[in-house]
């Protein structure tokens, strides 16, 4: 598998393309929903001659597939004999996906293994991993690590345990890498800025499953004195783009998904921001093609100077259920919102939330910033800078605090909308 990222483009482009042959073959056989658009179409997967022919099929959505989950998974296997994963509904859409033997340990372990060899992880090393389960259930996970050979040395560490307790589990475990969400370790760093630093051989934090802002990433790697690797994913095809040692753009698992930016049923040209829509090449239970998961996103322009092959993209904050809603009914894009305050200074970490129509409330840690006096003129700067950016129509106040709490799935969200009904 770790060859594929020495292929050259034309090699990689004939690799995708019969891979995606294979999987629409899949779909038309083994796949209710697609058996009958395939027949009904008179749509044969041997006649796709190039990705771009992706687009003579539909998009499909998460209500899409919500209304009758078994018209999408392969008819041939009963679901006990898959690998399922289920996400949290933290966007009030809880949703379960499945994954054939075979395309689970690709995911889960040989594309995350190769993608952070690449950022400089070696077999020898160990990983701590923060997960948002409960210490009961990594317990039994980390009893099973025990019994089995894993490509490197890791330990499940809970997000919901007391943080002096942890940390103190963490520098006894003394890891090389740290992999988890960002704003987990933006409390850690916070707690660890205060004591005596523990942590002498971290090379590495790797984050996931949140939006990475600027202000955080650079908070934890002064804390910690490491590099930090974003990568981005989703419950329904795992990991699909990451971070090398440039972190420049997040290089795409093109061997894995194909990634399309889409206005509408529009292609966006690189360097715009559009919808960001997915198929996966090797999931035989639940292959999603064409899968608009909701979230913004770019594909870059330019090459790595990393030299690897695989495109670049840049996921974005914000899906659309947190879009800002204006009085009279225009949406602003959470991405908007976010480069509007980011680089404003001493600002650590924020959170924007809309309770209701007319107002935008700020919660901001704030940290020192040379010449500037953070209780005035930034919170004035983030008023302003955000006024600007909802074009006057919503009244914005701020709110200094210590910490800001994550959600009841202990993940943090940048910008939150419960003005969706209104």
């Amino acid at each position: 598998m770790t060859s594929n990222l020495n292929l050259l483009t034309e090699e990689l482009e004939t690799l995708r393309l019969h891979l995606l042959v294979k999987q629409l073959e899949n779909a038309y056989e083994n796949v209710p929903f697609y058996e009958s658009f395939f027949r009904e179409n008179n749509f044969v997967p041997r006649e796709i001659t190039k990705i771009s022919d992706l687009s003579r099929l539909p998009i499909i959505t998460k209500e899409t597939i919500q209304i009758d989950d078994t018209q999408f998974i392969n008819r041939k296997y009963p679901r006990e004999k898959y690998h399922s994963s289920y996400s949290s509904g933290s966007t009030g859409e809880p949703f379960r996906s499945y994954f054939d033997s075979k395309s689970w340990l690709r995911k889960k372990y040989l594309s995350k293994f190769r993608a952070r060899k690449k950022c400089g992880l070696r077999i020898v090393e160990k990983v701590a991993i923060f997960e948002t389960e409960t210490a009961c259930k990594l317990d039994k996970k980390n009893q099973i690590l025990r019994y089995i050979r894993a490509p490197y040395h890791a330990q499940f560490f809970s997000i919901f345990d007391d943080l002096k307790t942890t940390l103190k589990n963490v520098e006894k475990f003394n890891p090389q890498n740290c992999y988890g969400p960002p704003s987990y370790f933006f409390r850690l760093a916070q707690l660890y800025d205060q004591q005596t630093p523990g942590l002498k051989n971290l090379k590495r934090i790797f984050t996931a499953s949140e939006y990475l802002t600027q202000s955080v990433r650079d908070h934890i790697e002064q804390s910690f004195q490491t590099f930090v690797y974003d990568h981005y994913g989703c419950t329904e095809t795992k990991e699909v783009a990451w971070q090398c040692k440039e972190r420049d753009g997040y290089h795409i698992n093109e061997d894995e998904v194909i990634v399309e930016i889409l206005n509408g049923d529009s292609v966006v040209p690189n360097g715009e921001v559009g919808d960001i829509v997915l198929t996966d090449l090797r999931n035989r239970a639940m292959p999603f093609i064409r899968y608009r998961i909701g979230d913004k996103g770019m594909l870059l322009k330019d090459t790595c100077p990393c030299g690897l092959k695989f495109k670049l993209m840049r996921p974005l904050a914000g899906r659309s259920s947190e879009y800002i809603i204006l009085p009279d009914g225009e949406q602003i894009s959470p991405y908007l919102l976010t480069t509007a305050i980011e680089n404003i200074p001493g600002l650590l970490k924020y959170q924007i939330i809309q309770k209701e129509k007319n107002n935008l409330q700020v919660k901001v840690i704030m940290g020192n910033s040379k010449g500037i006096n953070v209780r005035s003129d930034s919170l004035i700067q983030i008023k302003e800078c955000l006024q600007q950016a909802t074009k006057g129509k919503l009244e914005v106040t701020t709110e200094v605090c210590e910490k800001i709490d994550i959600e009841k799935n202990g993940k943090f969200k940048v910008v939150k909308s419960f003005n969706r009904n209104n």
